[in-house]
């Protein structure tokens, strides 16, 4: 297969990464010699390394890379939050919840250095996320409530901020997919932390979840300094 039919075949798959195995198979090549192929075609500039054995097309979006490596996937937290004009600043970490691994990769690309953390959760939590412009991320509702799961995602502003300008139009529309979706993940502690944060913007959802809760919502912090464990 000549290397522009299987840049066009990338192109029609809609494939962003790939592995050697991968483009063996699509190649119906032996592995050494796709090796070789993707080696040339590297040093050509259609392709790059990103990591030991996975190559990206080039061109192609770091969003799109980071949401493509382990399926399912989905960009979530603070990055889900800046591709939705909620969050001012890109984040210096990127993250990706997946049912697969976690692990912290450090890839290069043509643009530069990106880190991007993968967090492994079950399956069932997995949902909540929309694909565009070749991109999975978390919808803005999903993006909090995984925030409010994992506490250590980010710093609670970045929650409070976010629902202040989402909920500053079809509030309550909003405020109904944030506890569908936190009633989803089966955690006391979020439901707790989510009914804590939406009271201090002005929605009450004591009644809606109150059987689902030992005792009425409490702050993040009973003391300053003080961190809050994430899970269930």
């Amino acid at each position: 297969m000549k290397s522009n039919e299987f840049l066009m075949e990338l192109k029609r798959l809609n494939i962003v990464t790939f592995t050697v195995s991968e483009a063996s198979a699509l190649l119906k090549k032996n592995q050494a010699y796709t090796s070789l192929y993707l080696h040339r075609l590297s040093k050509s500039g259609s392709i790059y390394c990103i990591l030991r054995g996975v190559y990206a097309v080039s061109g192609s979006d770091i969003w799109a890379i980071a949401s493509s490596l382990y399926n399912p996937s989905y960009v979530t937290a603070i990055g889900a939050l800046y591709l939705h004009g909620l969050a001012d600043q890109m984040p210096s970490r990127i993250t990706v919840f997946n049912s697969r691994k976690s692990h912290i990769f450090n890839i290069k690309t043509p643009d530069g250095m990106y880190e991007i953390r993968f967090v492994k959760t079950s399956a069932s939590r997995i949902y909540g996320y929309v694909s565009e412009q070749g991109i999975v991320v978390a919808e803005p509702e999903k993006a909090i409530i995984d925030m409010l799961y994992m506490p250590d995602l980010a710093p609670v502003h970045y929650v409070t901020d976010a629902l202040s300008n989402l909920l500053g139009k079809n509030g309550q529309e909003h405020v109904n997919k944030l506890v569908e979706y936190a009633l989803l993940m089966g955690s006391e502690r979020l439901l707790k932390r989510l009914g804590y944060v939406l009271d201090t913007v002005g929605y009450d959802i004591h009644d809606r979840i109150r059987d689902k809760i030992n005792k009425r919502y409490e702050p993040f912090h009973k003391q300053a300094g003080r961190r809050i464990r994430s899970g269930s």
